[in-house]
């Protein structure tokens, strides 16, 4: 079952504003035209596979590296020393 434009267009939309990044921000990280982002985010048109995984992997990252921001603050929070283990 493929996924509705629209609904698309609202995720990428969403992503990118919660992450305070502009459409040209991220048509640059993602190596998009800024026409094909905002095309995107309006529902006019719909990312291939290959614009797909450039924003999945774009995505991940930013989740990466919140979940490691996250593993720090924790660590000092419990005084949990670098060298032990933990996972969310």
């Amino acid at each position: 079952m493929s996924r509705r434009p629209r609904d698309t267009a609202t995720t990428i939309k969403t992503f990118r504003r919660r992450n305070k990044i502009t459409q040209q921000e991220l048509a640059i990280i993602t190596d998009l035209s800024v026409r094909a982002v905002a095309g995107y985010e309006r529902g006019d048109r719909c990312p291939d596979a290959t614009a797909l995984m450039k924003l999945l992997l774009f995505a991940l990252e930013i989740e990466d590296q919140a979940a490691e921001y996250f593993r720090k603050k924790l660590r000092q929070k419990l005084c949990i020393p670098d060298d032990e283990t933990i996972t969310l």
